[in-house]
């Protein structure tokens, strides 16, 4: 039981690190386009 909340938070997670490297990406990226 434990287990399987455990798993479910650790997806949710792997879910948000991906979405957050998305947002980190296109802010890096927008950054670097208006100082270009």
């Amino acid at each position: 039981m434990h287990k399987s909340e455990a798993e479910k938070i650790d997806s949710i997670l792997d879910e948000h690190n991906d979405i957050y490297h998305s947002v980190m990406f296109l802010s890096c990226s927008t950054v670097r386009y208006s100082e270009g």
